[in-house]
């Protein structure tokens, strides 16, 4: 082959790195195949470091970051549903040399069909109840999660609540990090949440 000059022989060397270190972050997410609720399921399941951002307007100017942990596990009597429990501290920026212990119950339904289902857990779960999959009636609905048309590691939502409209998304980074983003808008509400996920290996 013909000698070139290394000048010339860089160029195209950093260009074929820079290419394949491109081809192999587009390939990191392609591997990751959730097309279906069970895919979801088997994702999500395990513990899961979480940092979040708050940015509320209204109610109370609420501003502040919380870092903690989440435990997504199968609940025993009813296997398409996982228990979602979420521990951690909250720092506000106007408080800031004080930590507020916060908490979170999810139930996540992964039926054979979409879409995912969460929603907000306060109390104790039934044990048999109308509804056929053990969340009282008197919980309620966060969001419907499906993959949107043009990408399915990008689930998008939005839900009503009364007069305040959640819309977000959260989008599947790699099989060990995803995020979940909403922006919450109406007369009670008027702020933004970003939330960040990283597996906990053991």
């Amino acid at each position: 082959s013909p000698w070139l000059p290394p000048t010339q022989m860089a160029a195209p060397l950093l260009a074929q790195a820079v290419l394949h270190a491109c081809m192999s972050v587009a390939a990191t997410p392609s591997a990751l195949s959730l097309r279906t609720p069970a895919a979801v399921y088997s994702y999500l399941e395990g513990r899961w470091a979480v940092k979040k951002r708050l940015d509320y307007a209204t109610p109370l100017g609420w501003r502040g970051n919380m870092e903690g942990e989440v435990t997504v596990e199968p609940r025993a009597t009813q296997p398409s549903v996982l228990m979602w429990q979420e521990r951690g501290d909250m720092r506000l920026d106007s408080m800031p040399g004080q930590r507020i212990p916060t908490h979170k119950n999810l139930a996540v339904r992964c039926n054979e069909d979409w879409p995912v289902s969460v929603f907000f857990v306060d109390g104790e779960l039934a044990e048999a109840t109308d509804d056929g999959w053990g969340v009282k009636k008197t919980q309620n609905l966060f969001v419907h999660l499906r993959p949107e048309p043009n990408g399915e590691l990008r689930f998008g939502f939005d839900h009503l609540c009364i007069n305040d409209l959640y819309t977000g998304y959260m989008c599947f980074d790699g099989p060990d990090s995803f995020r979940w983003d909403w922006t919450i808008k109406g007369p009670n509400k008027d702020g933004h949440i970003t939330q960040t996920f990283n597996r906990i290996r053991q």
